[in-house]
């Protein structure tokens, strides 16, 4: 508004100087012409004076031209014609008028003197003067008026230009403000629509018969139909026909009654033939008083007329739910309560009324109102515990309900608002007497079970160790009676009790298995073995067996399947050999076969092998093949009587293929046999392994010089081990307990080996052990034996002292290997024969072959010497690659398997050096660890060259014998 009048106040003004200026610029272009006109004048009283003095000059040059009439007349007229120019000017129209007198006298006279004729042109320059001083003037005024003509006709130009200006800005100020104008309109009307086709609900209008005259796109949303499809339809094409006839007369009456605003809820029918609910809101539209139309908004009501059914239906619910907790809490046979901030109750049920016989009503009372003090002071720091910002406290209180201590329970938890502020707890009191008793019972129970089971592994411990002990007199016996002269009956016999032993035997070794198994302390090895090797020895074990029994043995490999593997090659065996075993002892006639094929892995490195043992043996029935792999059980009695057995073997060959991550199943048909099949993860070895030299069957072993102290309590063992050393040259000595192992040793410490029973009278072997190496000092090598069948005794002795520990019954190869690991670590010390010359030996080559050629075996020494040969230099860069690649793991492995070939062999410096890197790869200890591999890498090779000296000797000399 403030622009429109400062436009109309310019353009004022504009128009008012423009109009000053121009009535200005009027006046004195008026004034310029009349100027214009005097200054004509004037020039044409120049140009009358200077032709009157021509004329003159033409008229009265000589006196005889006076007499002409035409330049007379000429004057005459010319006078005349002055006469009216100067006739405003009285003296200049004087001299004029002199002027015609006088010339008038002269042409009466007929002369006109050369004076007269100057007097005149006097005259005429006179009135020439003059008007010259009027042009002057005149020209002034002239300049003045034309300057100031000029100067308000350009003052009124320029007002009338602004004038011009300030019109046409504001006409096109208007025109953009026009523009703008319908922009706005356009704009608004865009987002009219935009908002209309926006917001979520369907807008339209309609004429008063009902037809859609217009419909936002929402509708195709809510109803399916486009636009298009409803605009000139009646609105009946949507509603429900059941609401036809309501709708149609709520609109009537609203039309009729010319009511503005009203809203109705009616179903309709979508393009898809859906019931939806809608609420449309109809407002009237109007024609000079009448109605037109209606403009219509419709929500969908659907989904809110659906929340209203959830909502009341969980109204019901929640009312029927704290019907049921009303219920619950009354009939609940816990102490419930509720308090609040000021420990207060609010809230109790009927359980905790009855129980603390409260008739009256506790509702606002405290703690200290129904309990005694010194329980209440207790209940209200629980109940801050709570209020401090505990989650939950529980406790346990005593109360005598009726006379009697009762055990309660209490769990207490916070109250929260919605804004997680607490405003009481809750309290939960359950009676738990009978639960303490139940614990009670079970503590009790517990505790027999704990000490059943503590009985039954002294049991067996004691039954094994009582069993072990005779079974190893009996096993010494009968080795010694068999290498004694016997007649064929009494060989026969003593074939009877050696197999009586190995059943006897294998039971035993069936029940440390199992006990390990239970006790989750058998332990899978993951070390390099052959496959084929695993199963050479198992078919040369029932291979004269099947024989025996005329019954085909086979054992099938696929080509798939690799040899050299990584696991446990033990516990392969041992399985193997317990479904053979199992089936040669059902299978009368017919076969058993092993097949061993290849599945794929999820690695290139892995492998999983499947075992199949089949036989054609009596076969399971169905529904007793659960029953196979439980202990102490058989498919039927009558079995146990007719084949024998203890029905371990396959409980712990499951036992077995589970632990190293394998399956077994079995398929059976009575009659007709039984198919065994077991699969088992291996991991593929990238070279083959190093194996141990092969066994010889019982390798004689000097001991001549060896001074070895037995202590056995049990008589028939003392009679076999004293027997078996002295046969090897030993020097023995048999005490009976530790106390006597002490005395001896303390009069005589010089004995090169001690082999010791760890159950003993009056001191058993660990006190001894420990007596020998903490007190007396002494570094002997001992030999700890023990009949235990857990693992526990055996690491018992290891960490007393012991060098190594062997399990009873153990047959005689086994101790004379243990002798001989033992004395080839220690020669310089232990043999007697020829120190000095043993030491110069030594000092040059490095090793002893005294304890292998005291065999008197050349073959057997060659056949030693060229597998060390080919082994060990292979082994030691193994050790090397190994240490390259930081696999200390492989380095200690590879160590460990070089150490007992060193000593058989008694290298005893490369032996030291070899346990040191063992223990540092073992320890992750890699300083002057490859010094230290190379320091051996030399050794060795030095001893190889006369190694390799030895073995072409023995060649030699057995090319010669056989020559």
């Amino acid at each position: 508004m403030l622009s429109k009048y400062r436009f109309i106040f310019f353009l004022f003004i504009s128009l008012a100087l423009f109009t000053s200026f121009a009535v200005g610029a009027l006046f004195y272009f008026n004034r310029f012409k009349t100027e214009s006109k005097q200054v004509q004048h004037t020039y044409e009283v120049f140009s009358q004076t200077h032709q009157i003095s021509n004329l003159l000059h033409i008229a009265f040059q000589e006196s005889a031209l006076v007499s002409e009439g035409v330049v007379y007349f000429q004057i005459l007229r010319a006078l005349d014609t002055l006469y009216d120019l100067v006739s405003d000017n009285p003296l200049q129209s004087q001299k004029v008028d002199s002027l015609r007198i006088a010339l008038s006298t002269a042409a009466k006279a007929h002369r006109v003197s050369e004076e007269e004729l100057n007097s005149w042109q006097l005259l005429l320059r006179e009135i020439e003067n003059e008007e010259n001083q009027l042009l002057f003037l005149r020209d002034r005024s002239y300049q003045h008026i034309s300057r100031q003509l000029v100067f308000y006709t350009l003052i009124a130009g320029i007002c009338f230009f602004a004038f011009v200006l300030i019109g046409l800005w504001q006409l096109k100020r208007e025109d953009t403000r026009r523009r703008e104008a319908e922009q706005e309109a356009i704009s608004n009307g865009e987002r009219y629509r935009k908002l209309i086709e926006g917001a979520r609900v369907v807008v339209f209008t309609t004429d008063l018969n009902g037809k859609f005259t217009f419909i936002s796109k929402r509708v195709q949303q809510l109803t399916g139909y486009r636009p298009e499809e409803l605009l000139g339809r009646s609105y009946k094409l949507l509603v429900h026909p059941d609401w036809h006839e309501r709708v149609t007369q709520f609109f009537l009456h609203q039309f009729e009654n010319k009511i503005a605003d009203t809203a109705l809820d009616f179903p309709i029918v979508t393009k898809e033939g859906k019931e939806k609910w809608i609420r449309m809101f109809a407002t009237l539209l109007f024609e000079e008083d009448n109605p037109a139309g209606l403009q219509c908004v419709v929500l969908d009501t659907s989904e809110r007329r659906e929340m209203l059914l959830r909502l009341r239906q969980a109204e019901k619910q929640r009312r029927e739910n704290q019907h049921l907790l009303e219920a619950l809490m009354e009939n609940i046979s816990s102490l419930v309560f509720v308090k609040d901030l000021e420990h207060r109750y609010r809230f109790v049920n009927r359980a905790f009324k009855e129980t603390l016989n409260l008739s009256d009503n506790i509702f606002g009372k405290t703690d200290f109102d129904i309990a005694a003090p010194e329980l209440a002071t207790r209940y209200h720091a629980s109940d801050d515990r709570i209020y401090q910002g505990a989650s939950i406290d529980k406790s346990e209180e005593v109360i005598y309900v009726n006379g009697e201590p009762h055990h309660f329970l209490i769990t207490k938890f916070p109250l929260k608002d919605g804004q997680q502020r607490i405003f009481g707890l809750c309290g939960i009191a359950t009676d738990i007497t009978d639960l303490m008793q139940y614990q009670e019972q079970l503590y009790e129970a517990k505790q027999r079970a704990e000490d059943a089971e503590h009985f039954q592994e002294q049991f067996l411990t004691t039954v094994s160790h009582e069993m072990r002990t005779p079974l190893q007199g009996i096993v010494g016996m009968t080795y010694l009676l068999s290498s004694s002269s016997l007649t064929a009956e009494q060989q026969e016999y003593l074939r009877s009790i050696q197999e009586a032993v190995d059943t006897l035997l294998t039971l035993i070794n069936d029940l440390l298995d199992l006990s390990k198994i239970k006790a989750g302390k058998l332990e899978i090895e993951k070390l390099p073995f052959s496959l084929r090797e695993i199963l050479q020895s198992v078919d040369h074990l029932f291979h004269f067996r099947a024989a025996e029994k005329k019954l085909s043995f086979s054992i099938q490999v696929t080509d798939q399947v690799p040899d050299h593997l990584i696991g446990d090659a033990h516990r392969l065996k041992q399985i193997l050999v317990n479904l053979v075993g199992n089936a040669m002892k059902f299978t009368e006639t017919g076969f058993i076969r092993i097949q061993v094929n290849a599945l794929p892995a999820d690695t290139d490195h892995r492998v999983m092998l499947q075992f199949t043992v089949a036989d054609s043996g009596i076969g399971i029935p169905s529904e007793r093949i659960h029953e196979i792999f439980e202990s102490f059980k058989q498919a039927d009695t009558t079995i146990t009587r007719k084949y024998g057995g203890s029905g371990l073997g396959l409980t712990i060959t499951q036992h077995l293929v589970k632990i190293q991550g394998g399956n077994i199943e079995v398929q059976s048909e009575p009659g007709k046999g039984s198919v065994f099949t077991v699969t088992l993860p291996y991991e593929i070895a990238e070279q083959p392994a190093d194996y141990p030299l092969p066994e010889t069957t019982l390798p004689y072993i000097s001991l001549q010089g060896i001074k070895v102290l037995v202590a056995e309590d049990n008589y028939v063992n003392q009679r076999f081990i004293s027997r078996l050393l002295q046969r090897a040259g030993a020097d023995v000595d048999i005490v009976g307990n530790g106390h006597e192992v002490i005395h001896r040793l303390r009069e005589n410490p010089h004995y090169n080996i001690l082999l010791i029973d760890m159950r003993m009278p009056v001191m058993d072997g660990h006190q001894t052990i420990l007596l020998i190496r903490n007190e007396l000092k002494l570094r002997m090598p001992i030999i700890a034996m023990t009949a235990a069948i857990l693992d526990e005794e055996k690491e018992k002795a290891l960490q007393s002292g012991a060098n190594v520990c062997i399990r009873k019954p153990f047959i005689p190869k086994d101790i004379l290997h243990l002798f001989q690991q033992l004395l080839s670590q220690h020669t310089a010390d232990q043999v007697s024969s020829t120190p000095s010359q043993q030491q110069n030996h030594l000092s040059k080559k490095g090793y002893d072959l005294s304890a292998i050629r005291e065999l008197e075996d050349d073959g057997y020494m060659l056949e030693v010497i060229d597998l060390f040969l080919k082994s060990a230099p292979e082994t030691m860069q193994q050790i090397q690659e190994a240490y390259q690649q930081q696999d200390l793991e492989r380095v200690r492995e590879k160590a460990h398997r070089l150490k007992s070939s060193l000593g058989l062999l008694g290298m005893n410096e490369l032996l030291d050096l070899v346990k040191q890197i063992e223990m540092q790869a073992k320890e992750k200890n890699t300083e002057g660890l490859w010094q230290r591999i190379q320091k051996a890498q030399g050794l060795l090779q030095q001893m190889i060259t006369y190694l390799q000296q030895e073995a072409d000797q023995l060649r030699a000399q057995k090319s010669m014998r056989s020559t």
